[in-house]
């Protein structure tokens, strides 16, 4: 067994030890050639990797190269995010509800420096109002900037294409995508399209004729 199975299996028996995703990106052997590839890669940085994520954690005795240490991130990162259902948002929804919460936020400044001021506020109203508009204005800003970090925000929701295509499931494939993209990225220095699509066909299982391909996951992953 070379060391980046080995890695992968630590992973897999410590952390996944049932979870059928897991398994087939351990023993697929479509993906023998990924995990090969990846191991052989310089690594840019593992600080994005949690603890968790590095073989190493489990199993001191293995001399693991860091391209090992890597590729089993990459499998650990890509186990996790296939089974998680991931909230997914587009631009446009972003945009609605941070304008929602600072339109909250201006209407509480509007009732406090009105031309006529509501002679009924006292100070507890004065300072609830206060306090409101501060808080939707942090808590848009902080949404805002949440949302704009994150891979499962899409540009525009996928186009449904016939009566039986489902945008969720579409938007959700994107997503993850995106996440499997920047996580390469941040370890390799590269996207990695072509093993993105590989875990993704693999990891869910996807049928024959259903295949990501290559250039899909440079398409999802350009904007």
């Amino acid at each position: 067994m070379s060391n980046v199975a080995r890695a992968i299996q630590i992973l897999k028996d410590n952390c996944f030890a049932n979870d059928p995703i897991a398994q087939r990106l351990m023993s697929d052997i479509r993906l023998r050639p990924t995990w090969k590839y990846l191991s052989s890669q310089p690594v840019i940085s593992l600080d994005s990797v949690k603890g968790w994520q590095l073989a190493e954690t489990y199993q001191d005795g293995v001399a693991f190269s860091l391209s090992d240490l890597a590729a089993g991130a990459v499998f650990a990162y890509a186990v996790t995010e296939l089974s998680s259902n991931r909230g997914v948002i587009t631009d446009s929804v972003m945009k609605t509800h941070v304008a929602q919460w600072r339109d909250v936020a201006d209407q509480c400044r509007r009732a406090l420096a009105g031309d006529m001021p509501d002679p009924s506020m006292d100070d507890a109203t004065r300072n609830a109002l206060e306090a409101s508009a501060r808080y939707f204005e942090k808590h848009a800003s902080w949404y805002e900037d949440l949302i704009k970090e994150s891979p499962y925000r899409l540009p525009q929701t996928s186009k449904q294409r016939s009566e039986n295509d489902d945008p969720g499931a579409a938007n959700l494939m994107r997503g993850r995508a995106r996440a499997l993209a920047v996580n390469n990225q941040s370890i390799f220095g590269a996207k990695m399209y072509g093993t993105v699509a590989k875990l993704l066909t693999v990891g869910l299982d996807l049928p024959d004729g259903e295949e990501i391909t290559e250039a899909q996951i440079q398409k999802w992953t350009s904007s």
